[in-house]
């Protein structure tokens, strides 16, 4: 999401316009206030200010749309509060999303110190891997490809069965898509009841 300081001077929503996503500055900001608020350790903690440091150093001032400026801290807090009403409990209790996202185990910063020192890596799960190959990097970017890091660590990613998508889906017709629409934008109005309720249009 980084760009070049004309490309983000020109990423701006306006009303009427407002598009799919936030402009760049934003959904980083809200990337890293959601890091911010998972942050369960002393090394977590430094680990998302390192990261608002770089999120501050590549956008700076958001060059548009800075009435949105103090909205992801609320926002990603509000998102990982938010319960999961389908994936309820028997006793039909509803799990928030910060719940269902429990630390990586094993820790992958002890993945990458063995793959640093051409171990065993411990773990050959993905999201642990991926986990680790950023710590690789942090800690020998020059080494991530003179020294093979980066080949080591795609050596060790899973691979992916054939047709585990499910199979193709046929093009949707005119009526099915504005319908899909209907149901989206019902599904959306939903969803921001359940963040905050009560506050209702404007």
């Amino acid at each position: 999401l980084a760009q070049g300081p004309s490309r983000l001077a020109g990423d701006r929503r306006n009303a009427g316009a407002w598009g799919s996503y936030p402009p760049a500055w934003l959904r980083t900001r809200l990337l890293v206030e959601a890091l911010r608020a998972m942050a369960r350790d002393e090394a977590a903690r430094a680990l998302a200010a390192t990261l608002a440091a770089r999120q501050q150093a590549n956008f700076g001032e958001p060059p548009a749309n800075r009435e949105f400026e103090d909205d992801a801290a609320p926002v990603a807090a509000a998102l990982l509060d938010c319960p999961c009403p389908t994936l309820q409990a028997a006793d039909g209790a509803a799990p928030r999303v910060r719940d269902l996202l429990p630390p990586l185990q094993p820790d992958p910063r002890l993945v990458a110190e063995n793959i640093l020192s051409n171990y065993d890596p411990g773990s050959k799960r993905l999201a642990v891997l991926l986990a680790a190959a950023r710590w690789v990097w942090e800690r020998d970017p020059r080494g991530w490809v003179e020294g093979g890091r980066d080949q080591r660590i795609r050596a060790l990613l899973p691979k992916p069965e054939p047709a585990t998508r499910g199979p193709l889906r046929r093009q949707a017709g005119h009526g099915e898509e504005a319908a899909r629409e209907a149901r989206e934008k019902e599904r959306g109005a939903a969803w921001f009841d359940t963040l905050f309720p009560g506050a209702g249009p404007g």
